[in-house]
């Protein structure tokens, strides 16, 4: 279940600038969001989310080791409440069809401005409080 007192967001993307970028956002002094953390890789991530069970996931649709998409299949075996947003430069349809089937909440391409993921991620944030 959701801890409506405090809403926090994990990271996972294998682009460093992208992590960098999205790590720089000031999510707990602007949005009430805290960041628990980050991982560069699919498995990592998953382990990441298993440890510190995070409300919203931000993370990529093609990284190494595991892809976004079996790391939502994943997170929705272990019966976690979040919200997961995909991300992805990759404008194939299929893509987003499968991450919304899959139950993802949203769906950003790549590129994406500051405000365009802060969007979706505040719409997220509303369906958890």
């Amino acid at each position: 279940m959701y801890n409506h007192e405090q809403i926090t967001l994990c990271i996972i993307d294998d682009i460093k600038s992208v992590v960098d970028g999205l790590t720089a956002i000031e999510w707990a002094d602007e949005h009430g969001i805290t960041l628990v953390g980050s991982s560069a890789n699919g498995e990592d991530g998953l382990e990441l989310v298993k440890r510190v069970k995070p409300d919203l996931i931000i993370t990529d649709i093609r990284m190494p080791k595991m892809d976004g998409l079996n790391m939502l299949r994943a997170i929705l075996e272990l019966n976690h409440s979040c919200k997961v947003i995909l991300i992805s430069c990759y404008t194939d349809f299929e893509y987003a069809k499968q991450a919304v089937q899959l139950g993802a909440f949203d769906f950003v391409v790549k590129p994406f401005t500051e405000e365009d993921i802060t969007e979706v991620i505040l719409k997220a944030k509303l369906q958890i409080i």
